[in-house]
């Protein structure tokens, strides 16, 4: 047990040096990671025995030296061989003893570098030394002194030690005491060569016993430089601290080990109603740093989000930066940022804190984003009312008239209509909340080459030219690829709008190293290319020149770019342009480049069945709609269907509870409840009737959640026929869709 717990490592061999055991110590100084230790030579784990074994025949006891890691630290043992010997005399093994120098080898060679030092520091200092009697006269100088008085060794030596000096400058007693009970301190005082000039100077005494001998070491330091940089640094000084003072910042430092408050510059004071400067120059007035937070937590909004933060900026997490608005309880924001404090060694003692009172740029913030919402419903109000004017002058000349044609016609302005309208609102959701991306890992030319090709009959009508250069190297992207297909598909057909006597398109594609890999993306084109004044508004949305709000008559809604900005930054892409009025114009947009290698892309998921009811089947729908629940009903008994219609939620589910139904179409949101109670109450009914749910308010996550509640299909309005049948026809008659 002894043995065990030294702190010495010992290892203990045979006659024929194999280890026959070892203490733990001894095990982490030569194999730490090896457990099998026992049984092996001592030379294959502890290189020094190779220069200690020829020895040992001769002498009882053998020592030597070596290094080792040990805990990731270099560490110094002293090595002891002894004879572990019978009665008989006869050798029966070795003891080893490791015994941990690294201390005491530091102090010698500290010792020796000590030595070292104070041999060639008299020499080599920077400072004047000067060695002197009792007498106070010079015995021996350095070369520095030499240097500083310009004069040789020897005619310095036997001056007496006040000469050094400008007989004015004892007034601090410098001189007075330059003997063997001389200060030990240095001293302000003006050094005086044998010329006459003189020089501003620091004197320190120290009084020794040299062979018995008093004698007195006297040191002249040089100052000048130190004086001119302190001259400097009070002029930096007082230029830092008027920035500080007249900067539009409350500012203050706080140090991080007592809590004080180093500096607080007026406007900080003028903040928290603190004395002005002048009138509290020790800074007795300023509270600590716990006591500014206490305060700024009283009048905060949210006391407990900001008083955890405050904690943790005061805890062990020095290196917290904080950058964020503080809403105060009475309506103003104060921008804060805090950061950490270092010397010039790169040590933190404190932290940095600035608040800017950023009410007023809070509200017009505001006020712009009113505006920017205004701009936005009135770009919305303008395409509906053109639709809306179109379909009602037809309407009303269908009724004036009363021909087939007329009707007819009125048909085709409204179901056109009523397309151009979704795709607006389509847009305008996708620009405001778009979809997440389905990434996958593929070439970017994919989603690029198939843009291209559903665009190939608008660039043969020009006629426009393709040129590809295609660069990547094999690097691949994480995207959506139907999303960067509809971006693409944008920018391509913006291309030909802006062509329309033919011109050339260019397609690049390329690989940069920078910032981790990015895959590059170039579509430019010869075109009229874009106005100055136009150019910083082309991803705003409603902003188009083409259009009834532009000066071009071809259609545009405003909305193609910033849906496509809005894609490609949920994709964590950058898109950006550069043209010349009348010379054409460069899209540039880089994506994170993904990886190399292939990966194979999940397998589409197989069609529902499209087969029709084996029979007419019933069908309850719920809509609070008058008009659209009436053609629904219409639609579904021209399929042969049993219709049943209920205008709300409680009706819907009295009917599940009594009656049988093969199938149920309901709307999302409905007076008395919603369609998620209508899917709930279908589930738990005897005949379990699927259910098609229908909504104006298209939305990725309310589509899964009410796949979730059990909904066989998600339906977005506006639909057509064809769309309301290709819904429910799959679905069968019965349960489950069982015919």
């Amino acid at each position: 047990a002894v043995v065990e717990g030294m702190r010495d490592g010992v290892i203990v061999v045979d006659w024929q040096d194999r280890i026959v055991d070892l203490n733990p110590a001894a095990r982490e100084v030569v194999s730490p990671t090896s457990q099998d230790l026992v049984g092996r030579p001592i030379g294959e784990v502890l290189q020094v025995w190779n220069q200690l074994a020829p020895t040992l025949p001769f002498v009882p006891h053998a020592h030597a030296e070596l290094s080792a890691t040990v805990g990731g630290v270099e560490r110094r043992f002293a090595v002891g061989v002894s004879p572990l010997q019978q009665r008989s005399a006869r050798l029966q093994g070795r003891l080893i003893v490791l015994h941990d120098i690294t201390a005491l080898k530091a102090s010698q060679e500290a010792v020796q570098r000590s030595e070292q030092r104070y041999r060639t520091l008299f020499e080599a200092s920077g400072d004047a030394i000067f060695v002197t009697g009792a007498d106070g006269r010079i015995v021996d100088c350095n070369q520095s002194a030499c240097s500083l008085y310009r004069s040789s060794r020897e005619r310095l030596t036997g001056l007496a030690v006040v000469e050094l000096v400008r007989p004015d400058s004892n007034d601090e007693g410098g001189f007075l005491g330059l003997g063997p009970t001389g200060t030990g301190r240095f001293v302000p005082a003006w050094g005086q060569r044998a010329d006459g000039s003189c020089f501003p100077a620091e004197v320190g005494t120290q009084p020794v016993q040299v062979g018995g001998d008093p004698l007195t070491v006297v040191f002249v330091r040089d100052v000048t430089e130190r004086k001119q940089a302190e001259s400097h640094w009070q002029g930096e000084n007082t230029l830092l601290r008027s920035i500080a003072e007249n900067a539009p910042l409350a500012l203050y430092v706080v140090d991080g080990r007592d809590d004080r408050v180093l500096y607080a510059n007026q406007r900080f004071r003028d903040l928290w109603g603190l004395p002005p400067m002048d009138a509290d120059p020790g800074g007795e007035g300023v509270p600590t740093g716990e006591e500014i937070g206490a305060a700024l937590q009283r009048q905060v909004s949210d006391p407990a989000a900001f008083g955890e933060l405050w904690a943790r900026l005061r805890g062990e997490i020095p290196r917290t930066v904080v950058e964020q608005d503080l809403a105060l309880a009475d309506g103003r924001t104060l921008r804060w940022f805090s950061t950490q404090v270092r010397d010039s060694h790169g040590h933190y003692f404190g932290r940095l804190h600035i608040f800017e009172d950023n009410s007023d740029r809070k509200r017009a913030e505001d006020t712009q984003r009113l505006a920017a919402v205004g701009q936005l419903a009135a770009g919305v109000a303008h395409e509906f009312n053109n639709i809306l004017c179109s379909m009602r002058l037809r309407a009303d000349l269908a009724h004036l008239r009363r021909t087939p044609s007329e009707y007819d016609e009125l048909v085709r302005v409204v179901v056109e209509g009523a397309k151009k309208g979704a795709q607006i609102c389509d847009d305008m959701l996708s620009f405001a909340r778009p979809a997440p991306p389905q990434r996958v890992s593929a070439p970017i030319e994919e989603p690029l080459e198939a843009a291209l090709s559903l665009a190939e009959r608008r660039l043969a009508a020009a006629p426009i030219a393709v040129q590809r250069e295609y660069r990547t190297e094999g690097w691949r992207v994480s995207i959506d690829p139907g999303q960067m297909e509809h971006v693409f598909l944008n920018l391509i057909l913006n291309a030909c709008d802006a062509m329309p006597d033919g011109g050339t398109l260019s397609l690049r594609t390329w690989f940069e190293p920078l910032a981790g890999g990015q895959v590059v993306v170039e579509i430019s084109d010869t075109g009229c290319g874009i106005r100055p004044e136009d150019l910083p508004r082309v991803f705003e949305p409603f902003f188009t020149t083409k259009g009834l709000l532009g000066a071009s008559e071809l259609p545009a809604t405003g909305l193609g770019l910033a849906v496509s900005h809005g894609l490609l930054r949920a994709h964590h892409a950058t898109i950006s342009v550069r043209s010349e009025w009348g010379q054409g114009a460069v899209f540039e947009i880089r994506f994170e480049a993904h990886e190399r290698s292939t990966e194979s892309t999940a397998e589409a998921e197989p069609a529902l069945p499209t087969r029709r009811m084996a029979s007419p089947g019933r069908v309850l729908v719920v809509e609070d709609e008058d008009e659209v629940r009436a053609t629904v009903e219409e639609a579904l008994q021209s399929e042969g269907y049993e219709v049943v219609t209920v205008s709300g939620v409680p009706e819907a589910k009295s009917l599940l509870e009594s009656e049988a139904f093969d199938l149920v179409v309901t709307d999302m949101l409905m007076p008395g409840g919603s369609g998620r109670t209508v899917v709930q109450t279908a589930r738990r009914a005897a005949s379990s009737p699927p259910v098609v749910v229908i909504t104006g308010k298209p939305d990725p996550a309310l589509e899964q959640e009410m796949r979730l509640a059990g909904a066989a299909q998600v339906v977005a309005k506006p639909f057509g026929l064809s769309e309301l049948l290709a819904a429910v026809r799959p679905l069968g008659r019965g349960p489950h869709g069982q015919g």
